[in-house]
């Protein structure tokens, strides 16, 4: 058994599936807005998700190396879907939520005089629809299959 972490294509797959979503949230975003911009790889949420790339990955690199009828995969399955539900459901409302608080805030500042409340922004794209955490499952299962053969 090898316990060299640099050397291990589960990590490497994982790590690489959340850089390559990361990095094509770049293009995603150059493709929509007509301009490039590094910030999206900086961020949460939107196309594709880099948190369900890196489970997929991790899920898929393990099934390929352990098998995937073994203890290891089911185990990341199951973490794999977890992620999934929480960035289509828990993190999603949570972007609507902060969404209504700041149209609230602002509300409140323009019906008071601007000393008396200050405006807060809440981050309103946390999380992901389910075409985006689709998309990250497929960067997920193919930069998986890539690295863990390569190695």
């Amino acid at each position: 058994m090898n316990d060299n972490i640099f050397i291990n294509p589960v990590f490497w797959s994982a790590l690489m599936a959340m850089f390559t979503a990361q990095l094509a949230k770049c293009f995603v975003e150059a493709f929509i807005n007509k301009k490039w911009s590094f910030h999206p790889f900086f961020t949460n949420g939107g196309m594709p998700s880099s948190h369900s790339a890196s489970v997929a990955a991790l899920a898929n690199s393990i099934g390929m190396v352990n098998g995937y009828g073994s203890t290891q995969f089911v185990f990341a399955l199951l973490f794999a879907f977890i992620v999934f539900n929480d960035a289509i459901n828990v993190r999603l409302e949570t972007g609507k939520q902060a969404q209504t608080i700041n149209q609230w805030s602002k509300l409140l500042q323009e019906m008071l005089s601007p000393e008396a409340f200050h405006e807060e922004h809440f981050k309103t794209l946390v999380g992901h629809t389910k075409l985006q955490v689709l998309w990250g499952i497929i960067v997920g299962i193919i930069v998986s299959t890539f690295i863990t053969v390569w190695f």
